[in-house]
Parts: structure tokens; sequence; C-alpha cells
């Protein structure tokens, strides 16, 4: 393993996205982790804050999922009409984890 440091650890993470096969996730999830890793050194966030935050992000993130209308579906009260492009990227998203 390398060394990391703050300077170098943006493009190393980037880079393992490398072989992401949908350009569009991997242009997102490049943008991504560069604001992520910009939020992070500009609020000198700590390691403990990141593991107390990162678990509440995920919960976040599932409760979107789980809305009238993040799936795409047209239901009353569905979210706005990018959401089946929302619901299509979680999905990309997902399988890639």
């Amino acid at each position: 393993m390398r060394d990391l440091t703050s300077d170098t650890v943006t493009e190393a993470v980037i880079s393992t996205m490398r072989d992401t096969k949908d350009s569009r996730v991997a242009e997102i999830l490049e943008s991504l982790v560069r604001h992520v890793h910009t939020l992070v050194r500009e609020v000198e966030l700590t390691e403990e804050e990141w593991a107390r935050g990162e678990p509440r992000a995920l919960r976040v993130h599932r409760r979107f999922l789980q809305q009238p209308g993040a799936s795409g579906n047209g239901s009353a009260g569905s979210a706005p009409s990018n959401s089946r492009r929302s619901s299509t990227l979680a999905k990309r998203l997902n399988e890639r984890t």
C-alpha cells in the first residue's frame, strides 16, 4: 500500500474507479469524491466525526430511496421529474458495491 497524504488521497480514491463500466456513473462518482474530499478539508473533519457521520449518511440515502416516487414509478407525491434517473443511478451505484 502506498503512502497517502491529504494531497494524494483524492486521486488515489478516484483511481480505484477507473474500471467503472458506465461512464456516467464514473463521472458522478469522481465528482462526488472530489466534493466530499474538499468538504473534509474545508471543515477539517476528524476521523471520529467521519465515523459518526458515515452510518447517518447511509441511513439518509436509504430513506430517500424509500420515498414515494424515488423509484420513478410516477405515483402521486412522486419525487421531481429526475427521480427515474436518480433511481437508475442508485441501482447502478449499488451494483458497483
